[in-house]
This record gives structure tokens, C-alpha cells and sequence, in this order.
């Protein structure tokens, strides 16, 4: 429910919203994306921010392309 209110302007939920729809675990994208799983699940649970870098590798392993502006 809180994914979906503010998934348009919440890149976080939109990127959990995407791993979901793709049916891929934390696992899976993470290492897709090549990037530590505990990376990944303390940015999907908000315990830390991800740089443009992480972010921009997330994003591309889920063949989407991040939108600043």
C-alpha cells in the first residue's frame, strides 16, 4: 500500500515495485546488478541512501533507465 501512494516520486519503491513485477529476489538483482545483497536490502529498507553510482547500476539491471528531471 505505501509502495504504491508514492511509488511516482519514490525511486526506492519504484525500484522494489520493479524487482516484484520482474519476480526477482534481493538476490537476484543484487547480483544482476552487481552489488553486495546487503547493500541492496539496506537501501530497499531505507537504512541507507544509495549514490547515483549503486543507484544507476540498480536501475539498469532492471533494463530501466532513471529519470532525473
Amino acid at each position: 500500500d505505501i509502495i504504491e501512494k508514492h511509488l511516482e516520486n519514490d525511486v526506492i519503491a519504484s525500484i522494489i515495485n520493479e524487482r516484484l513485477n520482474q519476480n526477482l529476489t534481493i538476490d537476484d538483482l543484487a547480483q544482476k546488478a552487481e552489488i553486495e545483497t546487503n547493500l541492496l536490502t539496506k537501501i530497499e529498507t531505507r537504512k541507507q541512501t544509495p549514490s547515483l553510482r549503486i543507484l544507476y547500476k540498480i536501475v539498469k539491471a532492471l533494463n530501466k533507465h532513471l529519470k532525473l528531471i
